[in-house]
């Protein structure tokens, strides 16, 4: 009671601008008044300002890789705590957002497959009709023919190789103490191992990040997957050094940076319409719909506007420790999403996404 006393006024006090009053909420648990709040004054705008429960989530298996990618705070062995997500705290985590979920990438800041449980989710989210995907360097070590027969059976939907080259160095420049020679012989033996047991899945591609130092092996590249029996994905690196820009950074237009056809049926979550349809001040290239449509989670249960940021200053909740909920209908979240759909003029809201350190800051015009 001395939480919900915090929350809301007392009943005389609960008439809302827009004529309508909150009753009962006594009777309510703190996350159940939270959400009772947020719908009945954020009526106006159903997708924006109230959104649906997410159906794409981000879950971080780990924040340790095998590489050291430059421009991956990971790779770069920033101070924090580091660590795997592991079963009891996995379990957790399901609960609550499976009933919601749809769609779950196991990844964000690590290497999936070195967090020794990878199978037992995979398993898990299917047995709940829950599509998964992970990105994976496969570049761990050199899987065994029985080890492939494991990974194709355990429920994964989609397994994308993050290879950013076609020769040791090109792909090294980038995926630091990455082997091409073992990534190739992963990714083949892959999809060798799931045709032979006639699966329909997992989905296998390729996902290449283009910058300076690979541009020129983009031909080779195409010609290794299909000789693998893979697709293939261009993308352009995010350089935080100029110096890696390629000849494409220039060119966002160019045919090789077309996204395959195959990509909207591997990620078959779409936005709600209003969210796509909010108009754009002219001068905003770029929009972030994460705060309104998916939910981020680390490895240790924290909870995030967007899949780009880290540590304390970032964090919106914990899903170990909180309710669904009152996380998703807080007021650290409705203060990111306020942000975002406020294009033009200078912010006031108090917001993760304004006092830190994403290039949306800027946008005010």
């Amino acid at each position: 009671m001395k939480i919900l006393s915090k929350i809301f006024p007392k009943k005389s006090d609960c008439t809302l601008n827009n004529g309508k009053t909150i009753t009962e909420m006594e009777q309510k648990t703190p996350a159940e008044s939270i959400k009772a709040r947020y719908n009945a004054t954020h009526d106006d705008f159903p997708d924006i300002k109230n959104p649906k429960y997410p159906e794409f989530y981000w879950l971080d298996l780990g924040n340790l890789c095998n590489l050291r990618c430059p421009f991956c705070q990971t790779g770069k062995n920033l101070p924090l705590k580091r660590g795997f997500l592991n079963r009891s705290n996995f379990d957790i985590i399901l609960d609550k957002i499976g009933k919601h979920a749809k769609f779950i990438s196991l990844i964000n800041w690590g290497e999936p497959f070195l967090n020794k449980d990878l199978l037992y989710f995979f398993s898990r989210c299917e047995k709940l009709g829950i599509r998964t995907h992970i990105d994976s360097n496969l570049s761990f070590a050199f899987l065994s023919k029985q080890e492939a027969e494991e990974i194709v059976t355990s429920g994964i939907d989609v397994i994308l190789g993050s290879i950013d080259g076609a020769t040791q160095e090109g792909y090294s420049k980038y995926r630091v103490k990455g082997n091409l020679d073992m990534v190739l012989q992963n990714l083949r033996l892959l999809r060798l191992t799931r045709d032979e047991l006639g699966l329909d899945k997992p989905f296998l591609g390729w996902s290449f990040l283009i910058n300076k130092f690979n541009e020129d092996e983009i031909d080779q590249a195409t010609a290794m997957a299909d000789d693998i029996g893979v697709d293939i994905w261009f993308k352009l690196l995010s350089c935080e050094d100029p110096s890696w820009r390629s000849k494409y950074h220039d060119t966002p237009d160019h045919p090789v940076l077309k996204v395959p056809e195959w990509v909207a049926r591997v990620y078959p979550i779409g936005l709600p319409e209003s969210l796509v349809t909010q108009p754009l001040h002219s001068e905003l290239t770029c929009v972030c719909y994460q705060p309104f449509s998916s939910m981020i989670i680390n490895w240790n249960g924290d909870v995030y506007p967007c899949c780009v940021v880290f540590g304390d200053n970032y964090k919106l909740g914990n899903l170990i420790t909180q309710e669904f909920d009152e996380v998703w209908f807080g007021e650290k979240y409705e203060n990111s999403r306020a942000f975002l759909r406020h294009y033009g003029p200078p912010q006031t809201e108090k917001s993760v996404c304004r006092d830190e350190s994403c290039p949306l800051k800027k946008k005010s015009l």
